[in-house]
């Protein structure tokens, strides 16, 4: 094994000396890949050899000796290793060279030296042979340094003793700089910053992120479906191009709202929160995890588990505020099954009830008295209970009560003088209590009055969207489909060929709608004085028959097995949104081929498909349809080619539909994925995927 190290050691150096003299075959290259997993091995051995001087005394020399040169030969060896791994990884782009130079020469060094304290260990005296450790370790801990500074960035090893404490939240400053930075910094800065730049991309400012990498820019202002960052965060774990990688720490749902609505609504680098219109999406992703009521700890005991079963009913559930806190949630339900001594029963809980919901429950000014008692109480709810104001007055103890709701009450005007002496009350929700908005606005200083929406006639109002009254999107036995809106008098346009319906074009909705195998509708409500509404679409499929049963003939992606063969014929049509909820089966290294046995008189089939190109899941590239009255004796009957995206669209499932004129006891269906992702895909070259959740017989 001498001879060995001698030689990996010479090649180490006459590598580092001759790098750019030569190249490494590619053979070698994949080799480099290793070099993060070996790395650890030297570090081990090194600190047991450093047990083991620690302990010499614990041994006699001879054993000793014999320890020791196993265990610094091992060193050596796995030094060299992992310095040559290294070397051949460093051929790979995007680090930054300077970093890399002089680690490769360090973790050089830390080979060298190891190699030597082998060598030479025999003749060391004890304390040399300590000073030789400690130099050793020395260069470990640089090279360490270097590489961590590489791989997480700059003074990763030290930066935990230079931190400062955490700036909160400061909405005052560009949402950028304090809601979206704080997540790449995390999240992304690690593999792509001054020394270590991935994919040719380096964030460390924003000049250079608005640059990108090979891929191009990082995301495009005003597009996030088509932005680059926006398309590797959504990309399913398993992919090899989702980011953040897997085993890295990966984005909230938070932070992925953040990220997305920032860049929808323009990339803007200076706007603050607080300039955010009220109703932008982005600022409610930011509220949502910056302003969100944060846990809060009480000093209370739990109560009683027994206690809270006794008390609890199917029209009473009581649960723990927060996992792990003492404090409780109580809520009424059904007013005809309200029981007065529910109430007082709940008394049993009253140091622990924080949050109490009586809303629409027959609760009188008379039994408020039992809330005397509550004295943690924080949160009352009694909208449209039958108190009118004078029980209000056995809420003046309970000091911790900030969030009161009357809404739909109809008080008494002098509730408001009881109210006005709840001096601890912070939120009063009090819309139709038959007390005017401003008499209310007027009494209160310092309180948050939340009287409801109060229209200016001069405002001209977005109409909401159209709905259906649909339970299902899969129209069975003839079922029709029914538009409706909640406001009179408003009149729906729609199409179903995929255009945009508007005022001028698009047909207006009379009667149901009748689709034979699958359709998609596009509708708007539309009113004189009114903003039209905001777009809604809306995918239906047709189901007459049901199969007798199904079978997969070839294997699905391991991912996403569905719930095997019945998936297909349980006439349940997947969610869009969620292509892992089990109602997909999923189809990349093989194409989908799918047997049924229809039996019945079906002349007509739909075979329906998922698109969702930013996960890479596209429409099939053929679609052929066999039949026969044998699994093995099959026909094909029709092949269709399905339309192929020319670039990003809004997900949505789509089928294709085949009509056939024989009766065929088995039907088979064959589904071809896509081999390479198309130029303008991010993915260009990769496999793509073909999703189906049914296959409809009409």
């Amino acid at each position: 094994m001498e001879y060995l190290l001698i030689f990996l050691t010479g090649l180490l150096l006459i590598l580092l000396i001759f790098q750019n003299s030569f190249e490494i075959p590619n053979l070698l290259k994949p080799l480099g890949r290793m070099h993060p997993l070996v790395l650890h091995l030297p570090i081990g051995v090194f600190f047991i050899c450093c047990l083991a001087l620690i302990f010499r005394k614990e041994f006699p020399d001879e054993l000793f000796s014999r320890v020791f040169g196993i265990l610094t030969i091992l060193n050596a060896f796995f030094g060299v290793l992992t310095a040559l791994l290294g070397l051949f990884l460093s051929i790979e782009p995007g680090y930054d060279a300077d970093a890399l130079y002089w680690h490769k020469w360090w973790g050089a060094a830390f080979a060298i030296e190891a190699t030597l304290l082998y060598f030479f260990h025999n003749r060391f005296s004890n304390s040399r042979l300590i000073l030789s450790a400690g130099l050793t370790f020395v260069i470990l801990l640089i090279t360490g340094h270097l590489g961590a500074e590489i791989t997480h960035g700059e003074n990763f090893l030290f930066e935990s003793w230079a931190k400062e404490e955490e700036e909160s939240f400061d909405a005052n400053k560009p949402v950028y700089t304090a809601a979206v930075l704080p997540i790449l910094e995390s999240k992304c800065f690690a593999c792509h910053n001054d020394q270590k730049q991935k994919g040719r991309l380096n964030m460390s400012s924003i000049e250079l992120m608005l640059k990108g990498g090979k891929n191009g820019p990082l995301w495009v202002a005003g597009d996030a479906i088509n932005s680059h960052l926006t398309e590797r965060i959504k990309l399913p774990m398993e992919e090899k191009k989702h980011m953040p990688p897997k085993g890295k720490p990966q984005l909230s749902t938070d932070e992925i709202a953040i990220l997305v609505n920032w860049i929808q609504e323009g990339a803007d680098t200076s706007k603050t929160t607080l300039e955010l219109p009220e109703k932008s999406e982005l600022r409610a992703a930011v509220e949502k995890k910056y302003f969100s009521e944060k846990e809060k700890s009480y000093d209370f005991t739990a109560a009683d588990e027994s206690v809270i079963a006794e008390v609890s009913s199917p029209f009473l559930k009581i649960e723990p505020l927060a996992l792990n806190s003492p404090a409780l949630r109580a809520s009424f339900f059904v007013r005809q099954k309200f029981e007065n001594d529910k109430l007082q029963q709940l008394g049993q809980l009253a140091e622990q009830i924080v949050s109490l919901n009586l809303n629409k429950m027959p609760v009188t000014d008379e039994d408020l008295a039992n809330l005397s008692k509550f004295k943690n109480l924080e949160s009352l709810y009694l909208n449209q209970t039958d108190i009118t104001g004078e029980g209000l007055k056995n809420l003046q103890g309970l000091e911790n009560l900030n969030h009161l709701s009357l809404a739909g009450c109809k008080l008494e005007t002098s509730s408001i003088d009881i109210l006005k002496e709840l001096s601890f009350l912070t939120d009063l929700y009090v819309w139709d209590t038959g007390i005017p908005a401003e008499k209310w606005h007027s009494e209160f200083q310092g309180v948050n009055i939340h009287t409801g929406y109060e229209a200016d006639p001069n405002e001209i109002i977005k109409l909401n969207t159209p709905l259906v009254e649909n339970k299902n999107k899969v129209l069975k036995n003839g079922e029709k489909v029914v538009l409706k809106h909640t406001l009179p008098n408003v009149k729906i346009v729609y199409t179903t060929d995929y255009t945009e319906p508007d005022t001028l074009s698009g047909n207006v909705y009379q009667e149901p709608i009748v689709f034979k195998d699958h359709g998609h509708i596009k509708a708007r409500a539309v009113k004189d004085g009114w903003l039209a509404s905001d777009l809604v679409s809306f995918s239906f499929f047709s189901s007459v028959y049901k199969a007798l049963s199904s079978k997969l003939l070839t294997q699905t992606n391991k991912q996403y097995p569905g719930k095997g063969a019945q998936t297909v014929i349980d006439q349940k049509a997947g969610d869009i949104d969620n292509f892992k909820d089990g109602s997909w089966l999923g189809f990349k290294e093989n194409n989908a081929e799918i047997l049924i046995e229809p039996g019945s008189e079906a002349k007509g089939l739909t075979f329906s498909y998922l698109i969702d190109a930013g996960s890479y899941i596209m429409p099939p590239v053929s679609v052929e349809l066999w039949g026969g009255n044998a699994p093995e004796s099959l026909q094909k009957i029709a092949r269709k080619t399905p339309d192929q995206l020319s670039g990003y669209v809004t997900k949505k499932a789509e089928g294709i539909s085949f009509e056939f004129e024989k009766d065929y006891k088995y039907l088979k269906i064959i589904a071809k994925p896509i081999r390479k992702l198309p130029n303008w895909h991010r993915g260009r070259g990769d496999k793509g995927w073909v999703f189906t959740d049914e296959i409809y017989l009409w």
